[in-house]
């Protein structure tokens, strides 16, 4: 019974053995499937972030290309030399516009909490007796405009745009653009038609208020890019070339021609 009581012991001691070899066979296969399936997913996972990446700077270029990014007019240069030059905040409202090269004039824009203009502090370099500042106020759709002694009054409509300056002049509109701008003198009532292209125009989107806007050229106001305009028997025509985006790179109106650079954002 010792004898096979022995005999049994070294039996399960080799089976033992022979399992814990397995076991460790086994272990060890596992490690490896593990440490190959961990490297398969580890690079999968490269594979894929590089593809997103890939993508990602594909669809960027696409979204340059396609003109969906936002463009806002820095330079406008007049014979090779630039003529004005414009500073944004982060909201894409003008912070200051600046006049020759070297710089003779500037205009620096203050706004409210609410985004409004209130105020441009006109800065002049070699005659800095004559800075002034002009000054903004709304209540409800009516803006005043004071500065020197004198103030101006201007209605705008629910988009921001101007209806009616306080000299009687009205102006009306069709999908954003100015079409129409109507004003008496001399007891008699003239009017100006304008029409546009579909492109983008130069201040598309820029946010410093449109009434602004227009009190400085009334170019600047629409949506798209002025054309033609016609008052009376007087016609006027704009030609003009385009970036990728679909914004002007040159205008040009009689002998006169005008080319511009843009911040892309």
């Amino acid at each position: 019974m010792e004898q096979k009581f022995s005999s049994f012991r070294v039996m399960a001691a080799a089976n033992h053995s022979k399992n814990s070899a397995m076991e460790a066979e086994n272990h060890v296969k596992y490690e490896a499937r593990s440490k190959s399936l961990i490297m398969s997913r580890m690079s999968f996972l490269r594979t894929t972030c590089l593809i997103i990446a890939l993508v990602a700077i594909i669809i960027s270029c696409k979204k340059d290309d396609a003109g969906n990014s936002v463009q806002l007019l820095e330079t406008v240069s007049f014979g090779g030399k630039v003529g004005a030059r414009i500073e944004y905040d982060n909201d894409n409202r003008i912070t200051k516009l600046s006049f020759g090269d070297p710089v003779y004039d500037s205009e620096i824009f203050a706004y409210n909490s609410m985004g409004d203009l209130i105020s441009i502090e006109h800065v002049y370099v070699d005659y800095p007796e004559n800075n002034r500042t002009t000054s903004f106020s709304k209540n409800g759709n009516i803006i005043t405009v004071t500065g020197d002694g004198w103030n101006q009054t201007i209605e705008i409509n629910s988009e921001g745009l101007p209806v009616k300056y306080g000299n009687g002049v009205t102006f009306e509109y069709k999908d954003d653009n100015l079409i129409k701008r109507t004003w008496q003198s001399g007891g008699g009532t003239f009017f100006t038609i304008f029409t546009y292209d579909n492109k983008k125009s130069l201040f598309h989107d820029c946010k410093t208020s449109k009434w602004w806007l227009y009190d400085r050229n009334e170019v600047w106001i629409s949506k798209n890019n002025l054309i033609r305009s016609e008052s009376g028997n007087h016609t006027e025509e704009i030609q003009y070339t385009y970036n990728a985006a679909g914004y002007p790179l040159t205008m040009k109106y009689g002998d006169q021609e005008e080319s511009y650079t843009y911040i892309k954002r």
